[in-house]
């Protein structure tokens, strides 16, 4: 039996009407802006993977204005690499982000008021 081990690039691109999703565990690599302009979406799919493909997850969920929780286990690098412009345009108020302890501050620089995703905070309680 084959597994599904990526989600393309803009797989769900503008499902306005997409309120949630479970990716197998089997998916090593997701697209470039594969949920962009989702804009019912609330809470983001489990994001476990520790180690990304370049440009894994940039633009995943950009413009997704309704995005309110997301788990990502991976800690974000720069500007340019996975992660880039992940959350952009996702302007919910109270958004939250929770990924590991250790990757906590890689995306705190990213988080919150004056920062590229103003209305976002992180959290360190990942659960394994």
């Amino acid at each position: 039996e084959d597994s599904v081990t990526s989600i393309g690039v803009y797989a769900f691109f503008g499902c306005k009407n997409l309120l949630g999703i479970i990716i197998p565990d089997s998916v090593t690599e997701i697209g470039l802006n594969a949920f962009k302009g989702c804009t019912s979406l609330t809470t983001a799919p489990l994001l476990p993977a520790t180690t990304l493909a370049t440009k894994c997850y940039s633009g995943m969920f950009m413009n997704c204005t309704s995005l309110t929780n997301a788990y990502v286990k991976a800690a974000y690098t720069e500007e340019g690499t996975p992660c880039h412009n992940m959350f952009k345009g996702c302007t919910a108020t109270g958004a939250v982000l929770h990924t590991t302890l250790d990757n906590k501050d890689s995306w705190q620089d990213m988080m919150g008021p004056d920062k590229e995703w103003e209305t976002w905070t992180v959290a360190d309680d990942w659960q394994d």
